[in-house]
């Protein structure tokens, strides 16, 4: 995109066919992906006072609006400048609090806040753990496509990724997140490349539902697939101050 002004290099990690990730070769994929193997790949920052915004309509911000059967697009603004936002999800094995980055990844979080307000993540789950790795989220009845739209990329910069920090999940490919989003859990995630834009941070909950979700992990799946017990995401509710 021309929009985008910061140009880093580093080592990513490769891809799977079908959304595979994991460590030693796997990445955060959320649709198809291209062929494993790490390799230094050009990753690009894009300035947040210049994000190319959808035209979709906009949910109720009290959460009032009923998730629709298909999304014409990637959202218009949705979120107020100056303002802050939260998340709030609830699990079958409790609840964590993500601060959203909506100063740094303002289109981002867009998506995010739209996508939940409309209650696109009520009833989905975490499909996948990797122990020290990651714990990805969002993805309804498995579907890969969806929520059948895809979003630009907000790269953050080397060193931004830390335990705690969420991510949006994509398919290897420039500006192809969406829905999917992760947790980082552990140094190996933390040393992904900047390849995923920044969600937020979980600032509640970490050492509690988060490591929950975490102890989830088969040990005998590479992939972080199946996980030992279901994960269900009850609800994500927006807070906006």
């Amino acid at each position: 995109m021309s929009k985008r002004n910061r140009t880093r290099t580093g080592t990513t990690l490769g891809w799977l066919a079908v959304a595979a990730l994991g460590v030693s070769g796997t990445a955060c994929g959320s649709s198809g992906g291209s062929s494993g193997g790490s390799s230094e790949d050009a990753t690009t920052v894009v300035d947040p006072n210049t994000y190319a915004y959808g035209t979709a309509a906009c949910p109720a911000p009290d959460g009032s609006s009923a998730k629709p059967a298909s999304f014409g697009g990637a959202p218009r603004k949705c979120i107020e400048s100056g303002k802050s936002y939260s998340a709030v999800v609830t699990t079958n094995f409790g609840a964590f609090t993500i601060e959203l980055a909506a100063d740094s990844s303002p289109g981002t979080v867009n998506n995010f806040v739209t996508l939940a307000r409309y209650h696109y993540y009520d009833g989905t789950g975490c499909h996948r753990v990797i122990k020290e790795f990651v714990v990805q989220c969002g993805r309804p009845d498995g579907d890969e496509s969806a929520p059948g739209y895809t979003i630009p990329d907000e790269l953050p910069a080397f060193g931004d990724y830390a335990e705690g920090v969420v991510a949006m999940a994509n398919t290897g490919q420039p500006d192809s997140g969406g829905g999917q989003w992760f947790i980082i859990s552990g140094a190996s995630g933390a040393a992904l490349a900047p390849q995923y834009s920044i969600v937020g941070k979980v600032v509640a909950g970490y050492g509690t539902t988060v490591q929950a979700l975490e102890n989830q992990a088969d040990p005998s799946s590479s992939s972080g697939v199946p996980t030992l017990s279901p994960i269900s995401i009850e609800s994500v509710v927006i807070q906006q101050t």
